[in-house]
């Protein structure tokens, strides 16, 4: 890949990372459309620590404080606690799918042209129902379940964990602003264990680290802060239909670039 492309790998995986538009369908569609040729694994090792850099970055407040009650009063918060429940369902199930159907676990671009559709779908409906009632800002054991559910269905790209995320805390009435940062904070532990997959698969592969790198580390950082910030600043005014009607859009596009 040239710097140009470089570049844009780095904006695209930063950017999508943790707006609900599915980072991996976009990544995807370009290699696919513009015949990208990754050049190994280190490429997504280094997009996976930029993105986890910034999240860590911009949430350094929280969990520093929570990290300190923990090894002072060795009390675990139990949001904290809570957050790890959301999780727990779609590493069970990324792991087992990794270990028993790697092989079948594959899919095309209708797949990622469908999901974005039907996800978008998902988003502005449970953003929109009930709106007026949707105040919740402290998360209970119940919802950390189904919210957990909901990430499950990141695993199919086009998707969006983060999108997924929100939907599940929208539909069980949870406001834009703690919603968007339940899905930074359950991205940390998600970003983490893909990162250290990455890890062992450039290991056992023996790809050696190129100077692009740290190029695309510091990139996918920058750009995927600048979201974060823009995607709170965002929903303190707006709804996330804008998101919803991108996706539509992106999911037809490909549909009609792939039959037609």
């Amino acid at each position: 890949m040239n710097n140009i492309e470089i570049l844009l790998y780095s904006l695209i995986q930063g950017v999508s990372e943790f707006l609900p538009i599915s980072s991996s369908a976009h990544l995807y569609t370009l290699e696919f459309f513009f015949k990208w040729e990754i050049e190994g694994l280190t490429f997504a090792l280094a997009a996976h620590l930029g993105t986890l850099l910034a999240v860590l970055f911009f949430e350094k407040k929280y969990l520093y404080n929570n990290l300190k009650e923990v090894f002072n009063n060795r009390n675990i918060d139990n949001q904290l606690f809570l957050i790890f429940i959301c999780v727990l369902p779609v590493v069970v199930t990324g792991f087992f799918i990794i270990i028993l159907f790697k092989e079948a676990y594959k899919f095309g671009v209708t797949t990622i042209a469908l999901s974005s559709i039907v996800g978008a779908l998902l988003l502005d409906f449970s953003d929109h129902y009930k709106n007026k009632y949707k105040k919740k800002e402290k998360l209970i054991f119940k919802d950390a379940v189904l919210i957990g559910i909901f990430q499950v269905l990141s695993l199919i790209p086009g998707m969006s964990r983060s999108g997924s995320v929100i939907t599940g805390a929208r539909f069980l009435g949870y406001n834009r602003a703690f919603s968007i940062k339940l899905a930074l904070l359950t991205s940390i532990p998600v970003i983490s264990l893909a990162a250290c997959y990455g890890i062992y698969k450039v290991f056992i592969s023996s790809q050696q680290i190129h100077f692009y790198f740290f190029y695309i580390t510091l990139l996918t950082f920058l750009f995927a802060f600048i979201s974060i910030k823009f995607l709170l600043k965002w929903v303190s005014y707006f709804s996330f239909r804008a998101f919803a009607i991108y996706r539509v859009c992106f999911g037809i596009l490909l549909i009609t670039l792939i039959y037609l």
